[in-house]
């Protein structure tokens, strides 16, 4: 029911922690993340998710996908989801897409930031840009695994 899977991706937009999302072995500092877009259609391929967002943590959007095609199936409701965000439990959300048919398409930086349709009022770290937030400090660049 790809009716039901939009109303349940509406939830998914803003910004939230998005800890129920992400896999166990996320090595992200935190999950808090900003979604613009989760759009969900149906087209001559199948069904598509456009995901937009500030950043993903590990496997985000493939649970973000099991999510909405068990709200689809009909084995979770669309107004789930904000108890599932709410309770940020891994256990909660749905199960973990396979990545077959998952495809990054594009990175937004700077110079193309207008293709990734922000909206005009979106507020997320380092958003909007200027020249105090980009490019990043290399200080500010953490390498190697984190406690999540």
């Amino acid at each position: 029911d790809v009716e039901r899977m939009r109303y349940a991706a509406a939830y998914l937009v803003g910004d939230h922690d998005f800890a129920g999302f992400r896999s166990a072995a996320c090595t992200a500092a935190h999950a808090r993340r900003f979604l613009w877009r989760v759009a969900v259609q149906r087209d001559d391929r199948g069904i598509q998710v456009d995901v937009r967002g500030n950043a993903f943590c590990h496997h985000m959007v493939r649970i973000i996908v099991g999510t909405l095609t068990a709200v689809g199936r009909g084995k979770l409701r669309s107004d789930d989801i904000p108890t599932i965000l709410a309770a940020r439990c891994r256990a909660r959300a749905g199960p973990t897409a396979p990545a077959r048919g998952l495809t990054l398409q594009q990175v937004y930086y700077p110079d193309n930031l207008e293709q990734a349709k922000i909206p005009p009022d979106a507020r997320f770290p380092r958003y909007p840009v200027s020249r105090e937030t980009w490019p990043w400090p290399l200080d500010a660049i953490r390498i190697g695994p984190t406690l999540c």
